[in-house]
């Protein structure tokens, strides 16, 4: 199990959607399908099942969720940590949309913005959307650093 694979096991856990996750990785889905079989069988379990809305963790998968949630934050703190050294600004603000807002961005609708500015800036907006109390819960639990209804 690598890095990379744990980052895209975490993403199709949390997008429930093959699509959804390649897109939001920027690689192909079957490069991605490839990936979490190779994960499977590094771990001896089935982490997903197919079910009609997309993809389900099963007890495994939500076990080993638990664990690599943890782990790929600690390395995103890690890095920010080290670009801070630096001087330089740096991380992550996740920001929920609900369903059907429009966002009016010159580039369309975008899965992430990079934002550049005068300084240094290593910052990366992750949009997600969804219904308004999913938001809501994903806020709760620090997930999500905002809610819009529009942008």
């Amino acid at each position: 199990m690598d890095i990379r694979q744990m980052q895209y096991f975490s993403c199709l856990a949390q997008e429930g959607n093959v699509t959804r996750a390649a897109r939001r990785l920027n690689i192909v889905q079957p490069g991605l399908s490839m990936q979490i079989a190779k994960l499977e069988k590094s771990v001896g379990h089935k982490l997903f099942e197919r079910v009609a809305q997309g993809m389900s963790l099963t007890p495994a998968g939500e076990k080993l969720l638990q664990i690599v949630d943890p782990i790929l934050k600690d390395i995103d703190h890690a890095r920010e940590a080290m670009a801070q050294l630096d001087g330089k600004v740096s991380g992550q603000v996740n920001i929920g949309m609900m369903r059907g807002a429009r966002m009016e961005h010159p580039a369309g609708e975008a899965d992430e913005v990079a934002l550049r500015v005068d300084f240094d800036c290593r910052l990366k907006l992750e949009f997600h959307s969804g219904r308004i109390t999913s938001a809501a819960g994903l806020l709760a639990y620090r997930e999500l650093d905002d809610i819009f209804d529009r942008f």
